[in-house]
């Protein structure tokens, strides 16, 4: 008899005593029926009835452990060569799963499988089989729904297992098990019964083939359990906290394909399918290849994101592109341990979060830790990793007691064990090199050192739509340069290279000099120090000469941009008389650091400096200058309020500054030559500033005497010197030797017994 509804079938099945209740199709309708027992169950199965092959079994009490593989990938697109690998990996799964979370010892042979695999997906039956165990019906929503999500979780670290599934603007990792089933009065296929409208029954295999169906196969891969007599499967421990969701942005992997001369085609199963962004890009897993065909791709394996290649030079190699965090990534997270409820609180877990979290500085005679938090940043509503130093760890009151088996457990005695074993990672000395995860140039960091540079804010995936050369912004920084193609380009390509390589040092000094009033330095300042935000003192600012030229210099440790402000050219000590210590802080990569109280020690330096001043005279530039960088500004919006309050605007727009990030990192200075510094009128007029009245009098003696060789005795010379101190009103205090000696340096020339022969060609060199 045939219901429409489950109740009645139900009720039908508790009053009769049968043993299986299923549903079915007839005349294109669903209906319920029951059964006596398996084999009066699996004899409709295999009769011509109506219904007989779109039979599904009703979980409606005890069940043995079953699970539903569903996949929108063929089985060799998930990286198999054929079915039997698949099953055996995830047999192995089961095994190890069935082990530590059930405590029980599962042989494969108990393990049924059945398919029902079309063009357009992969769908696996699992039945697990035990003779004293099962799942009663109470458990089934509960604890084989926990059991099942352990397996998801598994299988979510096991290659094959998983497949990558676009939506929206993320790319998500699913596992081909499917979790949604467990529930009571579920219904659930039967082997060699179909779907409606689908033609490919269910079939059962064994070693990865079909085998006949027969009246004892079929029973053996019915999962409602009639047996009374059998204990109830408990779970050991819960599921482990997952603190983030398996997800990709797609974002991100634009931006790690860009990096590598690539280009997002598709998800393709697990693998991201890259394509060339130009015809032929330079592959980084081998040295010196090249490659014209569309051969990369990207994989998420191990808690990483790793380019690969099929090319033949390639093949087999793997390069780290990006790393996810791990369960528990800063000092805060253990507030998740005590979260946990007591029974999932164990020794590993404390173990697995020191690990994570803490690292140990092997120095023989002052060792200590370094872990880190997540704080906000100076300037910016964005949290980024702050590293800490600490002689020691969860010490006195910072200690963490749990318990743990009914027993008292301290994160400082867990600590203190893993340290004497070397069981956390351990480094020889720390050392600071920034850099930007997102570029694709990394720096080379000395393996045994651990860096604690913390990473800038805005090298992180923010949504943006903003164009940054329409903002506000940008226009100040034209204005900056006066809107002068060649020093905008310079100064685009200088904050590029500063982002995309902020541990190289171009050894340049930027100047912006001879400017009014409230003419944007200041705001160019600010800017800086939101592009590069981070938990350190990125951008040092003095106003005082004597902060520059101090011993104790301990804030430039971090500093990657110096800038010296309101300097003058009047006062005494100057930025002028300190031009060779301006020129050698320019371009040194090593600094000696002092700090009060502490011994001295010398330290990578990557500052690059900034002089702003609204005076003219303020550096001293030679005539082959080769470091310094004069600006000339546009001064039309000077004092305007309204434009600089739009600027400010800006500055606190999460979106722009993410734009402003992404310009500058996503530009090629690939090419770009920092030697080539932009000449300007305002640079010319620093070097005419900058001469010395012997190269003054050089050129004004040489003005008119260029067409020929010259010959000239140290007494004539001193003639012309003194015309010349007549002509310009400069005091005299020379004599004919010093002046003589000093002629010398300005220019080569040749001396012989009747004085000095200079010869045309050079005079014209240097009055050129």
């Amino acid at each position: 008899m045939f219901t429409q509804t489950q109740q009645p079938t139900l009720h039908s099945r508790k009053t009769n005593g049968d043993e299986i209740v299923a549903q079915t199709m007839v005349q294109n309708r669903r209906v319920y029926t029951t059964f006596a027992n398996r084999d009066k169950y699996v004899e409709f199965i295999l009769s011509d009835a109506e219904g007989a092959k779109h039979c599904n079994e009703v979980l409606y009490g005890p069940v043995h452990t079953f699970f539903d593989l569903d996949c929108p990938l063929q089985i060799p697109e998930l990286g198999f060569d054929n079915i039997l690998e698949f099953i055996t990996i995830m047999n192995d799964l089961l095994i190890r799963v069935y082990s530590e979370y059930l405590g029980l010892e599962l042989h494969a042979r108990s393990i049924l499988w059945s398919e029902s695999c079309r063009k357009d997906k992969s769908s696996f039956h699992i039945v697990i089989k035990s003779m004293d165990f099962c799942w009663e019906a109470s458990q089934v929503s509960t604890d084989l729904r926990e059991f099942a999500k352990i397996v998801r979780d598994e299988s979510l670290k096991t290659q094959g297992l998983h497949f990558l599934f676009p939506k929206n603007d993320e790319i998500q990792m699913r596992s081909v098990l499917d979790i949604v089933i467990y529930h009571q009065n579920r219904c659930f296929r039967t082997v060699n019964c179909r779907k409606p409208g689908i033609q490919k029954a269910l079939l059962p295999l064994k070693n990865g083939e079909h085998i006949d169906i027969t009246h004892s196969v079929l029973v053996r891969h019915l999962i409602t359990d009639p047996e009374m007599e059998k204990k109830p499967y408990k779970l050991l421990k819960r599921r482990k906290v997952v603190t983030k969701k398996p997800v990709m942005s797609r974002t991100l992997l634009e931006r790690l394909a860009n990096q590598f001369g690539c280009r997002v085609h598709k998800v393709a199963g697990t693998l991201v399918q890259l394509r060339n962004a130009t015809d032929c890009r330079i592959c980084p897993i081998t040295v010196g290849c090249t490659n014209k065909t569309d051969n990369a791709f990207i994989i998420r394996k191990s808690g990483a994101l790793f380019l690969g290649c099929h090319s033949d030079s390639c093949k087999g190699k793997l390069k780290k592109i990006h790393q996810f965090e791990s369960r528990f990534s800063r000092y805060d997270d253990y507030l998740k341990i005590l979260k946990l409820p007591e029974d999932e609180i164990s020794r590993a877990v404390i173990e697995q979060y020191l690990q994570d979290v803490a690292t140990f500085i092997d120095i023989p005679k002052n060792g200590f830790f370094v872990t880190s938090r997540q704080t906000y940043v100076k300037n910016l509503p964005l949290k980024s990793k702050e590293v800490i130093s600490c002689p020691s760890l969860f010490a006195k009151h910072n200690d963490v007691c749990v318990r743990i088996d009914g027993q008292k457990v301290k994160f400082s005695d867990v600590l203190r064990e893993l340290v004497m074993t070397r069981n956390i990672p351990v480094f020889e000395n720390t050392v600071w090199i920034p850099k930007t995860s997102t570029s694709k140039y990394q720096p080379k960091n000395v393996m045994t050192k651990f860096n604690i540079f913390s990473g800038f804010a805005l090298d992180s995936e923010i949504q943006t739509e903003v164009r940054f050369p329409e903002t506000k912004i940008y226009e100040l920084i034209q204005r900056l340069v006066n809107y002068n193609p060649e020093c905008l380009e310079f100064l685009l390509n200088f904050l590029s290279l500063k982002i995309q390589r902020p541990f190289f040092k171009a050894p340049l000094i930027l100047t912006w000099c001879a400017t009014k009033k409230g003419c944007g330095k200041g705001t160019f300042k600010l800017f800086l120090e939101k592009l590069f935000s981070c938990n350190e003192n990125i951008l040092i600012s003095y106003n005082k000469i004597g902060q520059f030229t101090s011993n104790f210099n301990s804030e430039l440790e971090t500093c990657l941009f110096l800038v010296l402000e309101e300097v003058s050219a009047n006062k005494k000590n100057s930025l002028k008389e300190f031009s060779g210590l301006l020129k050698d802080i320019s371009s040194m990569t090593e600094l000696l650091i002092e700090k009060k109280g502490i011994d001295r020690k010398v330290v990578p330096f990557y500052g690059s400096v900034l002089v702003f001043s609204n005076e003219l005279c303020v550096v001293q530039v030679t005539s082959d200058n080769r470091r310094i960088v004069a600006f000339e500004v546009n001064n039309e919006k000077c004092n305007d309020t309204q434009f600089f309050q739009d600027i400010y605007k800006e500055l606190d727009d999460l979106q722009i500054m993410k734009s402003a990030w992404n310009f500058f990192l996503d530009r090629d200075v690939t090419t770009w030559d920092f030697r080539k510094i932009p000449q300007t009128e305002l640079l010319a007029r620093l070097q005419r500033c900058s001469e010395n009245v012997t190269v003054k009098f050089a050129r004004w003696y040489f003005k008119d005497r260029s067409h020929t060789d010259i010959l000239v005795n140290e007494n004539e010379l001193y003639l012309h010197w003194c015309d010349f101190c007549e002509e310009t009103g400069i005091p005299n205090r020379r004599d004919c030797m010093f002046l003589a000696s000093n002629f010398e340096t300005v220019l080569p020339c040749s001396r012989g017994p009747e004085g000095y022969l200079i010869t045309s060609s050079d005079i014209k060199k240097f009055i050129r």
